[in-house]
């Protein structure tokens, strides 16, 4: 039965879900991404097609399934793939965010878009659940069903 396991790496994160309640743990990512080369990011899970994700806790033996649309955001440290060629962001735009929990943090949107489309709003507009903003040690990966607005830092 090993042979159908797909092989998977772990990541700490902290999940904050929209009870208020922080779990700290580990997130399972694939070896090999579906739809790019090297290994799966934190934002190809949490933007897949499962409504659940499978997350383990220090505290309690097993995996917890936590439904997906009940995470308001998920704190990992950046990531860094040595077999992937990432592409240097093209727009960097400071951030605040306001989430309906009342939680507000700040830092940086980082995407590639083509120019048409390089607005804040377009960025936030795609279909992608989730939205990953930076911070000097942290990448927090939010859930734009649970904000209420973003403010532009830029001016």
């Amino acid at each position: 039965m090993d042979e159908l396991r797909i092989p998977k790496h772990e990541v700490e994160a902290e999940l904050t879900l929209e009870s208020g309640e922080i779990r700290g743990g580990v997130l399972f990512l694939a070896n090999a991404a579906e739809h790019h080369t090297g290994a799966e990011r934190v934002l190809d899970l949490l933007n897949g097609p499962a409504d659940f994700i499978p997350f383990k806790t220090a505290d309690r033996p097993g995996v917890l399934l936590v439904s997906r649309s009940a995470v308001l955001l998920v704190r990992t440290a950046p990531e860094s793939s040595p077999d992937e060629e990432l592409p240097e962001p093209a727009f960097h735009h400071g951030v605040e965010v306001t989430l309906r929990s009342g939680h507000t943090v700040k830092g940086a949107l980082e995407y590639s878009q083509a120019p048409e489309h390089a607005r804040i709003l377009d960025y936030l507009s795609r279909s992608a659940q989730f939205f990953s903003i930076h911070q000097k040690e942290h990448v927090l990966h939010l859930n734009k069903h649970h904000v209420v607005h973003v403010v532009p830092l830029d001016g």
